[in-house]
């Protein structure tokens, strides 16, 4: 398994994620882990683009990445990913820039996020802008829009007449200035005590400020109209109204504004007569001024509310001040209708040039009010027509449908596409019709209807029993498909329960219902991967809202997770729910259901097993094994475990015919052994011979290759046969075998020595002979050099009843060799034979005469008649220069070759040594001299030096230990030799007299050019 989650991880993107994520899977480490401060962020001194920085601690080491998430506002991240490389000493200061030009004034708020596969912080960023406050309850400007809203107040009703002028009156004060905030308050005021028919203090105002207008610029337009339009409101003289009118148009020609239009509209009776021009001047002012003054709005507003005929063509113009009308509750149902019925009139090419989403928010909230059928179904169309499915508008669509409205093109699709899925609410029962009635139309839907008609058959029985039928159809279709979701999964698991499934569904049902679904808890994953022990696919599903269906076949499921950036983790945390329990739709599918793959996982394979027919089990195993989507490794696994499962639990003739199928399949060893007991079992001996001559009997049982070479053995009459002798040596080192497979061994076998003298000493205990098998054994030594204490026995037999000369021979020669190279040879009864063969007359290799020396120099000689012998061999060899230190032992009997006696032996086995030495004596001293020794005999070498009267030799063995030999050590032996001539003159001239000397030299002279003539 790990390794399977290693591969999987290493798909990533990202190889150190991979392996960061594997060793925390394995239990290495801990996952990498980090740290973050302040927890807030408060800022209230900025300059230009003030950047401040985040500390970020490691406090779990190891490879992560973490993603910057900002939303759009006043800060601006230093980096949007960061990686635990970028810490330095663990330690990594995030910088965050505060962007100066995004602020206003007072608090301003927002976050950084700071997440990683495992980690989230949100770290809240505050900057306060301290502006100088003047604004109290005296500040002009706040006057103004005070009293804008006690205007709006009163023009929605909400307040009278008397309290909109009292309040504001209060509201202004003594106001005095003459900043133009100040003086348009004061006629404001003024405006208010004419209302209030208080004359006398709007005459002081008025005659106050017309002394000051005087003083202002001529450019002052709004001011000055404002105050003609008092003037008018106090004065009401129709000659003094039309100048007042003439002078205004002429300031809004210059200097058009909406305010001077304000003035206008109100001081020009034309404007109140002629509905249709003022909402094309005020049309204008939106357009060309881009005007969007509450006090705008209302005057048209109150237009379409007093003629809502004017509502045309839902223009950005119209859409505004219905918005505005809506939002302030200043609409009547008038109005509202005709909106509707002209959002229903328009064409839907027209309609999708409008504003949908304004004309939608403004239906919304007049709906909320009015609740007519027109409204509805003017907001109904322009939801399809935006294809809205949002389930926020599914009431719409449900209240739509209630009333009947069919005259809505896609209404009813769009209701069903906004049903909210996560709830089974009972459906009307109109809409249950629609569906059921046509449901080829509806199919798409029909996995919600069925699950929820089912979820409420108490509340639907007439539907539920009449639509069973239907949704069986269904639900064979949907598993045909391999369709799964939850409202499949309340269909499959309620017809099962009654048992209402055919038999003509050929896959699927068991593998739907192994959906489960995942839910992840990191924002930064956007699919889940899915890999199974048993599978070469693996499945990768998008994560929709975090949550997502995936499919979970057995317990070696592995779980992983990918980012957008393709990385793969396997550490992330998630929750997975059952769609239905695991026992019960087991239970429910197994039994009914077509056999398929999935039922072969290793979770499930023991209740396929009890549950279905072993024949169809194997039958499907032969043919759908190869090609599958199974993983070799699980293949191999699967066929062992079914071969051992039925095995054992069954004698089915058809049964054992379908796992002989096996064969054709890349078999583990143990499997094929056990296949191949089930052939031998059923005596199918051609085919099991045939499948062990293919790949071995290494994992056959013992007993069944122990019954499979008995027979073998009696149909080829005793033949020799390398594999059946293979088998054969098995049941015998098993303890297996009979007397046929004992005996058949007896007469061929000629592999390991331990196993033939095994069966040497049964054939002894048991009185069963084979003239050959000795000799196989003798041979077999010969050739692997095998020692055993039985053998030195074997050969003492057949020394005397053997009839393989050669043989005899060739053993004593290998004996006699491994003594003579220090082998370790304890048994040395075997020069008896040697010694025997020798005298009469038998010649061995010159080792084993060397080695019978070596031996016979160690033992008591007195009391044997072998002496001549051993003392002819002495002599050969001394000859021919073959000498070892040994054989100088023999002096106890006889007197030793002079050459033998007289030589320094230097000897060494196995590699040519180099001898370093220097004779000292007779001579001042001799040159140091290194000479190779010779070859005797194979790998034994050897250095003979002669010392005369007085000398010495010093040596060393390749520069080991030195050694010292003096001519006093050796036991000269004097014969008819130059040596012992030399030898001879060289002590008289050290000990002898002069005469001696001088006769011996001559006699030694005479004799040696004698000699030369000779030779």
């Amino acid at each position: 398994m790990n390794d399977i989650l290693e591969k999987a991880l290493q798909l990533g993107q990202n190889k150190k994620i991979a392996t960061e994520e594997y060793l925390v899977a394995a239990g290495e480490k801990e996952a990498a882990s980090f740290s973050v401060a302040p927890e807030m962020i408060a800022v209230s001194n900025i300059t230009e683009n003030t950047v401040v920085k985040l500390d970020m601690k490691i406090e779990e080491p190891g490879y992560f990445e973490v993603e910057a998430i900002v939303p759009e506002s006043f800060i601006m991240p230093g980096k949007r990913i960061i990686t635990s490389e970028d810490f330095v000493g663990g330690v990594y200061y995030f910088p965050i820039t505060i962007v100066e030009s995004r602020l206003h004034a007072g608090k301003n708020f927002s976050q950084i996020i700071l997440r990683s596969s495992t980690q989230e912080f949100k770290i809240p960023v505050v900057v306060n802008i301290k502006v100088k406050s003047a604004l109290d309850h005296r500040n002009p400007r706040k006057k103004l829009s005070a009293l804008l809203h006690l205007y709006l107040d009163y023009k929605k009703g909400l307040i009278d007449a008397y309290d909109w002028m009292e309040k504001s009156n209060a509201l202004i004060g003594d106001e005095s200035g003459n900043d133009r905030i100040s003086m348009f308050l004061m006629l404001y005021q003024a405006q208010m005590y004419i209302l209030l028919q208080q004359y006398t203090n709007a005459a002081n105002i008025l005659e106050f400020m017309a002394e000051q207008i005087a003083k202002l610029p001529e450019t002052d337009y709004e001011l000055v109209c404002y105050f003609y339009y008092v003037e008018c409101l106090y004065d009401r003289d129709e000659t003094q109204i039309e100048e007042a009118v003439r002078r205004v148009k002429a300031a809004y020609r210059i200097y058009p504004s909406w305010r001077i239009l304000w003035v206008l509209v109100n001081l020009d009776e034309t404007y109140n007569r002629q509905q249709g021009l003022k909402l094309d001047s005020l049309l204008d002012c939106f357009e060309q001024l881009r005007c969007n003054s509450p006090i705008m709005y209302l005057e048209a507003l109150e237009v379409f509310r007093r003629s809502p005929q004017y509502l045309c063509d839902a223009s950005d113009f119209e859409l505004q001040v219905l918005y505005f009308g809506a939002k302030s509750d200043y609409v009547n149902a008038n109005l509202c209708s005709r909106f509707a019925e002209l959002l229903l009139e328009t064409e839907e090419r027209s309609l999708l040039k409008i504003n949908l989403p304004l004309a939608i928010r403004i239906l919304k909230l007049v709906y909320a009010r009015f609740k007519t059928r027109n409204i509805l179904m003017a907001l109904c169309r322009l939801l399809v027509l935006q294809r809205n499915k949002d389930g926020e508008n599914h009431t719409y669509y449900a209240e739509a449908l209630r009333e009947y409205v069919d005259n809505i093109p896609d209404l009813f699709r769009y209701y069903l596409e906004s049903i909210n899925e996560d709830n089974y609410d009972v459906i009307p029962t109109k809409t249950m019709e629609s569906v059921f009635e046509d449901p080829q139309k509806y199919e798409a839907y029909l996995p919600y209807f069925y699950a929820n008609m089912i979820s409420n058959k108490e509340k639907y029985p007439d539907y539920y029993r009449a639509n069973l039928g239907a949704v069986v159809t269904f639900a064979e279709k949907q598993i045909q498909r391999g369709a799964e979701s939850k409202h499949m999964v309340i269909i499959y698991k309620d017809i099962l329960e009654n048992h209402l499934l055919t038999h003509t569904i050929q896959k699927g049902l068991f593998e739907v219902l192994a959906a489960r679904e995942i839910v992840c808890h990191s924002p930064r994953m956007t699919s889940v991967m899915v890999i199974h022990n048993e599978l070469n696919v693996y499945q990768d599903v998008i994560l929709k809202n975090g949550k997502c269906l995936v499919r979970i076949y057995s317990g070696s499921a592995i779980i992983l997770f990918k980012d957008a950036r393709g990385n793969i983790y396997s550490n992330i945390q998630y929750e997975m729910n059952e769609l239905i329990n695991q026992k019960e739709y087991i239970d429910l599918c197994i039994n009914g259901v077509p056999l398929n793959d999935y039922m072969l996982m290793e979770d499930t394979l023991p209740l396929t097993r009890a549950y279905k027919d072993p024949v169809e089990i194997l039958h499907y195993l032969t043919h759908h094994l190869k090609g599958s989507d199974f993983r070799v490794s699980y293949i191999q696994k699967l066929l062992n475990d079914t071969v051992l499962y039925f095995s054992r639990n069954t004698k089915e003739q058809e049964v054992y015919d379908e796992l002989i199928g096996f064969f054709k399949f890349d078999l583990a060893p143990e499997t094929r052994g056990k296949l191949i007991d089930i052939m031998i079992e059923r005596s199918l001996y051609k085919d099991a011979y045939e499948e062990i001559e293919k790949g071995g009997f290494e994992y056959v049982d013992e007993n069944s290759i122990a019954k499979l070479s008995k027979v073998l053995v009696s149909v080829s009459n005793y033949e020799e046969d390398p594999l059946l002798l293979q088998m054969c040596e098995q049941s015998f080192v098993k303890t297996t075998f009979d007397r046929e497979i004992f005996e058949y061994l007896l007469r061929h076998y000629n592999d390991k020595t331990e196993v033939m003298l095994d069966l040497y000493r049964a054939g002894n205990a048991y009185g069963i002979e084979d003239a050959t098998l000795p000799e196989r054994i003798l041979r077999r030594t010969l050739e692997t050099h095998e020692t055993s204490e039985l053998i030195p026995q074997l050969f003492a037999k057949y020394y005397e009843k053997g009839t393989d000369e050669k043989l005899k021979k060739d053993y004593l020669n290998y004996r006699a060799a491994r003594y003579f190279y220090d082998q370790d040879e304890k048994n040395t009864d075997f020069f008896k034979y040697i010694e025997s063969g020798m005298a009469s007359g038998v010649s061995y290799n010159l080792i084993t005469e060397i080695s019978y020396l070596k031996y016979m120099s160690d033992k008591d000689l007195s009391s044997l008649n072998r002496l001549s012998l051993i003392e002819e061999k002495l002599k050969n060899f001394a000859s021919r220069s073959i000498m070892l230190e040994e054989f100088k032992r023999f002096k106890r009997y006889f007197t030793l070759p002079a050459v033998l006696a007289n030589s320094v032996i230097i000897t060494s086995f196995g590699h040519r040594g180099e001898v370093t030495y220097w004779i000292t004596g007779n001579a001042d001293s001799s040159m140091e001299k290194t000479e190779s020794m010779n070859e005797i005999v194979d790998g034994f070498f050897a250095k003979y030096i002669t010392l005369f009267y007085g000398e010495s030799v010093t040596y060393s063995v390749d520069g080991g230990e030195t050694v010292t030999v003096r001519y006093e050590d050796l036991n000269i032996v004097h014969d008819e030799s130059r040596y012992s001539t030399i030898d001879t003159l060289i002590r008289m001239e050290k000990e002898g007299s002069r005469e001696e000397l001088n006769e011996a030299a001559r006699d030694y002279f005479v004799k040696s050019e004698l000699i030369d003539r000779l030779f």
